[in-house]
Formats: C-alpha cells, structure tokens, sequence
C-alpha cells in the first residue's frame, strides 16, 4: 500500500475545487442547470458531451507534451465529473 502525499493532494484538490466554483459562478448550480433540462437524461447527455470534450482537450494536452496546459485540462476534467457527481447526487435523491 503506498502512503497518500497529503501535500500534493490538497493542492489537487484546492485547484478542482476553485475551477468548480468558476463553474458555478459561469453556469450557476447543478440543481438550478438541471431544472433547464426537460429530463434528467437530457441533462446528464449534455454533461457526458462537456466531460468527453474536456477529456479530448486533456488529451491533447498530453500527448502534446505540454504539462502545464494537461494540468488545467486535467483538473477542467475533474471540475466536470464533480458537478456530475453532484447532479446524480440530487437525481438519486428523488
């Protein structure tokens, strides 16, 4: 088992967390982007649209070797699976 490098974790983490507020200030909360939707579903396809998009860009990003911009695509990437998270959290709830 390997030991969790605190340090490099909670800078990951501050750095997802802060780009998900960016989005919630952008696009508001997913509750309040999951009222737009007619359904659930069709809420859910146009985030999985924006999480594949995002995942391109990371690998892109990597491929292309250029570390800095594979961080920020990176953690875009995250940003979006939570506010998936976040959605399923609120649709499973129901």
């Amino acid at each position: 088992m390997c030991d969790l490098d605190i340090e490099s974790y909670l800078k990951a983490e501050a750095l997802v967390l802060r780009e998900r507020q960016s989005q919630t200030d952008k696009w508001s909360t997913e509750s309040v982007m999951k009222s737009t939707y007619p359904t659930d579903h069709a809420y859910l396809k146009t985030k999985m649209v924006v999480l594949m998009e995002e995942v391109g860009e990371l690998a892109k990003e990597i491929l292309e070797r250029n570390d800095d911009l594979a961080l920020e695509e990176a953690v875009q990437v995250a940003a979006v699976a939570m506010a998936i998270v976040e959605g399923l959290v609120e649709i499973n709830a129901k």
